[in-house]
């Protein structure tokens, strides 16, 4: 009715969870809803605000195979899940991981930026080798 996306939704609802994990998977920040509102605008919880402050405010790319692309409608962000900055497609991956040390299944997308999908992988294989 008021031509919200699930990003506004996320936002008006202070669920940084769940908006991070639209963040993640490239999405359009700036997108105004029916009666002109971005997910911003929508956004009471502070922590909301800061997250899509964050979003709205890094307008390049912080990873380097891209030369530091400027973000817009065909350089989209995405949120990386572990240092927490935005980064163009190029410099990032997506996957699916467990939700929690006791979940059978791989449930929840997220994406890295190269380094810190790099060091991931790394200490995963550390504690692999650990294991066996």
């Amino acid at each position: 009715m008021h031509g919200n996306t699930s990003v506004h939704q996320a936002a008006s609802s202070g669920n940084d969870e769940v908006l991070k994990v639209f963040l993640s998977q490239g999405t359009d920040v700036e997108r105004p809803n029916a009666r002109l509102h971005t997910p911003l605008d929508l956004a009471t919880n502070p922590s909301t605000r800061a997250l899509m402050q964050k979003a709205l405010s890094t307008v390049r790319c912080k990873g380097t195979k891209c030369n530091h692309v400027v973000f817009d409608f065909v350089n989209i962000r995405y949120f990386c899940d572990a240092c927490e900055d935005f980064f163009c497609s190029k410099c990032s991956t997506k996957a699916w991981i467990f939700e929690n040390s006791k979940a059978q299944v791989k449930e929840r997308p997220v994406c890295r930026c190269d380094d810190c999908a790099n060091d991931i992988g790394k200490s995963e294989n550390e504690l692999q080798g650990a294991i066996d």
